[in-house]
């Protein structure tokens, strides 16, 4: 598949909302909080009929899909590898180098962010249209919302699996603000966070490694959506937080 057409299945962070092209401090508090990012998705939650309608689109643009298959074993528990050690080196090295490539699409995406960078007006959801990475490549620039397609894009171009890439609706407590950050699922309890913008990070992270104040809340891909819920004794839905907010921006 070309590079055009794979991109063009991304999602773009479009009605979420433009946080801050300028990152975030270097020293504080983390999140330290475990959540099920799989929960089932939740129709009453304001962002469910967005997201559906940009999946339809987005579906529409794809000619060729990636194969669906298992997420790999942790590296270091040796006995999910009957096949013996060469498999457990195998998949360690190649978990180290997507590291470092998702590194390097962190990096580049944040800088050509800097470039295309266009303020959007709209400031309600229903309002705010999300473009597939089509539209957002006609228009050569976004605001956080389709900049954070960047990240997302290379790495599924890059032969990073749809079971384990999604796009990530997160909101600050602060001022009920929300943004889209990509996640890579190294590991199904603690995705990587990359973020185009540096709106929550200007570095890979751990989710749970994020600034304190960033609340998880929907989470999709081009053919599923989950509602993202913390775990533990009297663990809470968190998308019913702002469930009634209209503005796609601060």
């Amino acid at each position: 598949m070309t590079f055009r057409k794979r991109l063009g299945m991304i999602l773009l962070a479009g009605a979420v909302g433009c946080v801050s092209v300028t990152g975030c401090a270097t020293s504080f508090p983390r999140i330290g909080k475990s959540f099920d990012f799989f929960a089932p998705a939740r129709s009453e939650d304001p962002f469910y009929p967005k997201v559906v309608e940009w999946q339809g689109r987005a579906r529409d643009e794809t000619t060729v899909g990636l194969p669906e298959t298992a997420l790999p074993p942790n590296a270091d528990d040796s006995s999910a590898y009957p096949l013996g050690v060469l498999r457990l080196k195998f998949d360690a090295f190649l978990i180290r180098h997507k590291r470092d490539l998702a590194k390097e699409f962190t990096a580049w995406s944040q800088r050509q962010a800097r470039l295309h960078f266009k303020p959007d007006p709209v400031t309600t959801l229903a309002g705010d249209h999300w473009p597939t990475l089509v539209e957002f490549f006609r228009t050569n620039g976004d605001d956080c919302d389709g900049l954070d397609l960047i990240a997302y894009g290379l790495m599924r171009d890059a032969g990073f699996r749809a079971d384990e890439t999604y796009r990530l609706i997160v909101r600050r407590e602060a001022d009920g603000a929300n943004h889209m950050v990509t996640l890579w699922f190294e590991d199904r309890n603690d995705p990587w966070v990359i973020d185009a913008t540096g709106a929550t990070t200007l570095e890979m992270r751990k989710f749970s490694d994020l600034p304190a104040g960033w609340l998880p809340r929907v989470m999709f891909n081009e053919n599923e959506l989950y509602n993202v819920v913390e775990r533990g004794p009297g663990g809470y839905e968190l998308a019913r937080d702002g469930a009634h907010e209209s503005e796609a921006s601060p």
